[in-house]
């Protein structure tokens, strides 16, 4: 059995990212969870066949009736414990109505936070029983989640068994990193003809998959609202395809598309940047959702056939059957884009820690003060090799320029800033010293060379003068 915990976890992907691997399962983060869910999750019918993490509450309806693990408990078991756990749920449960959630197949419950519930394991005659866990004092009170085994009850309450934020947070750069991947694959009419119009294919198309490759193809949802149906040809292990699917940041109503040569482990549904997607029609799902950063809404009465990834879930209607992903992907070269709070191009490093988000100062050339007169007259010239707008500092980071040229400059040392229009600071690795050079008397000019007072003979320093004090006249 595998015990899976979010410290191994971390280590894992800090060593993953931080040793060059290229190469991942983007639902490796889910951690055995055929179904993971960021935050709230609320099952109102029918099923998922595999196991379920939520990392907020799970919520009832007015009309829950579900099923989780009917074919599977999952291979997920915690440290101690002797079954899998198929539901797992980080926050509390909510109450709010309907009947029953069963977990089968044996598997166990865990509850982050068990407060209002209440866990029982004998009936009201005091006699063993599969535990049942509700709001009420009666073991027959609903709404409930029924058990088909009899799990100890001191195993139920336990938190922060998974670090959810962490897996996200890695799902959503994976999911980003994806879409930036050139398409090597296209739309065509069923006769092998590409589409002239990506974003208006025909009502049937197909996809010739190529052969010992991970196909991507790039698309938008007005490309997919125009589909009826999608043939695949080729699609194998060792042919999968990646969707991309870029809506903005826009929400998202699909209407899901019949299919044809089909295998739900093959096909993989990457959504970017998408708030809410809903799933709509009476075609079944084929593939892997991988939606970390949208509220997924499934209110069809057809199946999703593959794994689900979604930031929030409310499952209205239909079964999510155990169709996992398990095929590594190539997480293609990205640029860091300041500001957005995201590790862009995966090297663990965001926004402005990302010298990708850095300028580069090329050269500092100083102008040293004069001895006479004394007057600040250094100047300091900063020149960055970059293009854009940018703002430069020689004192601190409040106290900034437009000019890269600062004059008037008096005796002192001075720090080297440059800053961009996202806000990334680049510090110059040494310091400007400007100081006043020491001024000798020329002893027959007629001129008080050295600002004492004194000129020529009169200058105590010409009693004993040296040649460089003879001057020219």
């Amino acid at each position: 059995m595998r015990h899976i915990f979010s410290t191994f976890f971390m280590f894992f992907m800090f060593f993953m990212f931080f040793n060059g691997y290229s190469q991942v399962n983007p639902v490796s983060p889910a951690q055995g969870y055929s179904t993971m869910i960021e935050g709230n999750a609320t099952l109102k019918t029918n099923e998922t066949e595999g196991n379920i993490a939520i990392g907020g509450d799970l919520i009832f309806t007015s009309n829950t009736v579900y099923q989780t693990t009917n074919n599977t408990a999952g291979g997920v078991t915690f440290p101690g414990d002797s079954r899998p756990t198929g539901l797992l749920v980080n926050g509390k449960i909510q109450f709010n109505g309907g009947h029953t959630i069963t977990v089968n197949t044996s598997a166990w419950v865990k509850i982050g936070n068990c407060t209002g519930a209440t866990i029982h394991d004998t009936d009201q005659n005091g006699a063993a029983t599969n535990t049942v866990i509700n709001n009420g004092t009666s073991i027959s009170s609903t709404p409930r989640i029924l058990l088909q085994t009899q799990q100890p009850s001191n195993t139920v309450c336990s938190s922060n068994l998974i670090d959810f934020t962490a897996a996200f947070d890695t799902m959503r750069q994976y999911s980003f990193q994806l879409s930036t991947c050139d398409e090597n694959i296209f739309f065509s009419d069923q006769n092998g003809n590409p589409l002239s119009d990506p974003d208006e294919p025909n009502d049937n198309t197909k996809i010739i998959l190529a052969s010992n490759t991970v196909n991507i193809l790039n698309t938008t949802p007005d490309a997919l609202d125009n589909i009826q149906n999608i043939t695949f040809q080729n699609l194998s292990a060792t042919s999968p395809i990646v969707f991309n699917i870029d809506g903005g940041t826009n929400d998202i109503s699909w209407v899901v598309p019949s299919f044809a040569g089909v295998n739900p482990r093959y096909i993989f549904w990457n959504f970017v940047n998408t708030p809410t997607l809903t799933l709509t029609g009476g075609n079944t799902l084929e593939g892997t959702l991988y939606a970390p950063s949208s509220k997924v809404i499934k209110s069809n009465g057809a199946n999703i056939q593959g794994s689900v990834i979604a930031a929030e879930f409310e499952h209205n209607n239909g079964e999510i059957h155990d169709f996992p992903w398990e095929i590594d992907l190539t997480l293609c070269p990205s640029t860091e884009i300041c500001g957005n709070n995201v590790d862009d191009d995966g090297d663990g490093l965001i926004d402005c820690a990302d010298e990708g988000c850095l300028l580069t100062i090329s050269s500092v050339n100083s102008q040293d003060l004069t001895c006479l007169p004394i007057i600040d007259d250094g100047a300091i010239t900063v020149n960055v090799s970059d293009t854009g707008t940018v703002s430069y500092s020689i004192t601190n980071e409040e106290n900034y320029q437009s000019s890269n040229i600062f004059s008037n400059l008096g005796q002192g040392q001075y720090t080297i800033r440059v800053k961009n229009t996202d806000g990334c600071v680049t510090t110059h690795t040494s310091h400007i010293t400007m100081e006043r050079p020491t001024c000798i008397e020329v002893c027959n000019d007629g001129i008080d060379n050295d600002g004492d007072g004194f000129i020529d003979c009169d200058d105590a320093d010409c009693e004993n003068f040296s040649t460089e004090q003879i001057g020219t006249n």
